[in-house]
C-alpha cells in the first residue's frame, strides 16, 4: 500500500488483506476534483495498470477511511473473480440499446406526462435514461454489499456510514427532481426504487431507524405504517412516490434474498467469489422486475470497456434505427 496516511486499524487490516488476496499493490491518492463517493480505477474493470482508490481532498478521519474500504472491497469482488477467470460485467451494445431505448420511447408515448412531449426532448432524454440505468444497476448493488460488509469488519466506521448514508439519500432521491416532468413516471419510479431499496436494507442490516426513507426523505413520510390498500386510495393512488415504495420494498427483499446465504462466512477468497455470484443474481432480479432483461447482458471486462469507448457511436446509432434517419 502506498502513501502513507492514517488509516484506522481495521481498514489497514482490510487493506493488507486485499493486497495478499489480489497479490498486488493498492494505491491510495488524495486529489480534489475526485467525487464526494471516491473513485476507483483498477486493472480488473478499466484495464489500468495500477489499482488507484481515489478519494477527496476534504474527506478526513473516518468519513476518508470508510471511502477506502467501500472502494477496496469492490476492488476485492472484481479482482478476485477476473484473476479466476470467471469475471462478468453489464455491458450493453448497439442491438441491446435499441432494444432498451425503442422501449423507452414507447412508454414516453404511453406517459400522460411525456406524450406531448416535443420530438428534440425525447431524443436527448431516452438514451440519457437507458445509460443512467446500466449505471445505476453497476453501482447500487455493489455499494450495498459493500457498506454491509464493511458493517460486520469494520464496526469502527458505523457513526460515518450512517452519516453518508444520510447525506447521500437525500441527495440521490432528488437527482432527478430537474427533469421530473421529461421522464415517464415509469422510470422515475424505478430510479427511486432502487435508492429506496438501498436505504431500506440497509436501515436493517446496518440497525439505522433514520436511515429508513420513510424517516428521511420528507415526499415519502406520510405513507409510514400505511399497507399496500390504504395507499391505493384515491387521494395516494396516482402519486410516484407511492409505487416508489411498492418498488422499493420489492427490490430491497430481493437483494436480501440474494444476499443472506453469503454474508455470515469468513472472509477470504470463496468468501468474495460466493459473494460476487450472489449480486449478479440480484442484479438479474432487478432488471427482471423493471422489465430490462434484454438490455443489458453479462460479458468480459474488456467488452465492457469497448462498449464504453463505442457508447457515443451506440447512442446515435440507436437513434437513427429509431427514428428512421
Amino acid at each position: 500500500m502506498t502513501a502513507d496516511y492514517h488509516l484506522s486499524a481495521p481498514v489497514r487490516c482490510l487493506l493488507q488483506s486485499a493486497e495478499d488476496l489480489l497479490e498486488t499493490e493498492i494505491i491510495l491518492k488524495r486529489q480534489r476534483d475526485v467525487p464526494r463517493t471516491g473513485y476507483l480505477v483498477d486493472e480488473y474493470l478499466f484495464g489500468n495498470d495500477r489499482n488507484i482508490i481515489l478519494f477527496p481532498d476534504d474527506a478526513l478521519g473516518t468519513l476518508k477511511d470508510l471511502i477506502i474500504a467501500k472502494h477496496t472491497i469492490r476492488l476485492l469482488l472484481h479482482g478476485i473473480t477476473c484473476r479466476d477467470g470467471q469475471g462478468k460485467v453489464l455491458t450493453f451494445d448497439a442491438s441491446s440499446a435499441i432494444r432498451g431505448m425503442e422501449q423507452i420511447y414507447l412508454d414516453s408515448l404511453k406517459d400522460e406526462q411525456t406524450r406531448g412531449l416535443p420530438l428534440p426532448g425525447k431524443k436527448e432524454i431516452i438514451p440519457d435514461l437507458f445509460f443512467m440505468f446500466h449505471e445505476k444497476l453497476m453501482e447500487l448493488p455493489w455499494l450495498i454489499t459493500a457498506h454491509i460488509i464493511i458493517s460486520r469488519i469494520c464496526p469502527v466506521l458505523r457513526n460515518p456510514q450512517i452519516y453518508s448514508l444520510i447525506r447521500e439519500s437525500m441527495v440521490d432521491m432528488h437527482s432527478l427532481d430537474h427533469n421530473k416532468e421529461r421522464i415517464p413516471v415509469r422510470y422515475f419510479v424505478m430510479h427511486q426504487g432502487m435508492y429506496y431499496a438501498r436505504d431500506m436494507l440497509l436501515a436493517y442490516k446496518l440497525s439505522s431507524y433514520d436511515l429508513h426513507p420513510e424517516i428521511n426523505i420528507p415526499e415519502l413520510r406520510a405513507f409510514r405504517n400505511l399497507d399496500v390498500k390504504q395507499m391505493m386510495e384515491c387521494r395516494w393512488s396516482q402519486s410516484p412516490w407511492v409505487h416508489t415504495k411498492i418498488v422499493g420494498e420489492a427490490m430491497a427483499n430481493l437483494m436480501d434474498i440474494a444476499l443472506s446465504t453469503s454474508l455470515d462466512q469468513e472472509p477470504g477468497r470463496q468468501y468474495y467469489q460466493d459473494i460476487r455470484i450472489c449480486i449478479t443474481n440480484a442484479v438479474h432480479r432487478w432488471m427482471t422486475v423493471m422489465s430490462m432483461q434484454d438490455w443489458y447482458f453479462w460479458d468480459s471486462p474488456a467488452s465492457y470497456r469497448n462498449s464504453l469507448k463505442n457508447r457515443e457511436d451506440i447512442r446515435q446509432s440507436a437513434m437513427k434505427k429509431l427514428f428512421s434517419e
